[in-house]
C-alpha cells in the first residue's frame, strides 16, 4: 500500500524573511489520506494533522505561531523567534521502496 508524503523545512529568518543559514528538513508519511472522493472537512482534517506532526518533528510542539496559509504551503512563524517553518501540503508523492530524495521527488 502507497502512503502519502509532504515535506517540511525549518528554517531561520532575516528581515522577516527565509534565510537559510541553517535548515531542518523532513518528511511527513500519512498512511491514513486513502480516500477517492475528498470533503472539504475531511481536507481540513488532513491538513490540520500533517501541520501538527511537521510542528512536532521541527520542536515546535506547544509553541505559538502565526499562520500564513498559501493553499499549496502554510508557513508558522514562531511568535518571539526568527524562523519559519514550511509545510507543502498539495505537492503529494509517493514511497517506492525506499526513502525519495526530497531534493529530486
Amino acid at each position: 500500500m502507497s502512503e502519502h508524503l509532504y515535506r517540511w523545512e525549518y528554517t531561520d529568518t532575516f528581515a522577516g524573511e527565509a534565510n537559510y543559514c541553517w535548515v531542518k528538513r523532513g518528511i511527513i508519511r500519512d498512511s491514513e489520506h486513502r480516500r477517492q472522493t475528498y470533503t472539504p472537512d475531511h481536507w481540513r482534517e488532513v491538513r490540520a494533522r500533517i501541520c501538527k506532526a511537521a510542528k512536532r518533528e521541527a520542536g515546535l510542539t506547544g509553541v505559538r505561531c502565526d499562520r500564513e496559509d498559501w493553499g499549496d504551503m502554510i508557513a508558522y512563524r514562531p511568535r518571539g523567534m526568527a524562523t519559519i517553518l514550511f509545510v507543502e501540503i498539495n505537492r503529494e508523492f509517493f514511497a517506492a521502496d525506499g526513502d525519495p530524495d526530497p531534493v529530486d521527488a
